[in-house]
């Protein structure tokens, strides 16, 4: 994979961000609904001989399956923030940190950090590419590749 297309792929990545952090707050919502609803039914009895679940059994294997999924997924979000901060936080300088995380994350432009810091807009491009190109190297970029197949897999369940 070449820099250009590593730095394209973090930038898609990046920019899913806030909407990650929104989904986990959802699921998050999600599961609690779901955690009074399965405190509001009779466990299931483990006494008796295994057979199909009764039908007064099969609301809570389908909260518990739906709870799972939840889990699932909420945790598909935590590894793509945890992958994304940990390339932000490898960078050594925290000027370099700043200026990734004002510019993908937070979507800010390069001209308007260039103007508040009175750099050109053409030293800041180089100064992150530079440190960028750097960061994301095969084993960062294997990371990420491991996983978006752990979601894929997820979802194909």
């Amino acid at each position: 994979m070449t820099p250009s297309e590593k730095l394209k792929v973090f930038k898609e990545v990046t920019r899913g961000y806030p909407k990650y952090l929104e989904h986990i707050r959802k699921i998050d919502d999600q599961l609690k609904l779901l955690q009074i609803k399965m405190e509001n039914v009779h466990s299931v009895s483990f006494d008796q001989e295994i057979s199909v679940p009764s039908f007064s059994d099969r609301p809570m294997i389908e909260m518990i399956e739906q709870k799972s999924l939840l889990e699932d997924e909420r945790n598909k979000y935590r590894d793509l923030i945890g992958w994304i901060n940990e390339v932000i936080d490898s960078f050594e300088s925290p000027a370099i940190k700043a200026l990734v995380w004002a510019t993908y994350i937070q979507g800010n432009s390069l001209t308007s950090i260039a103007d508040k810091c009175l750099i050109s807009k053409d030293n800041l491009y180089k100064i992150r590419k530079k440190h960028l190109d750097r960061v994301l190297n095969e084993d960062t970029m294997h990371k990420l590749k491991v996983i978006q197949q752990n979601i894929s897999l997820k979802l194909a369940k």
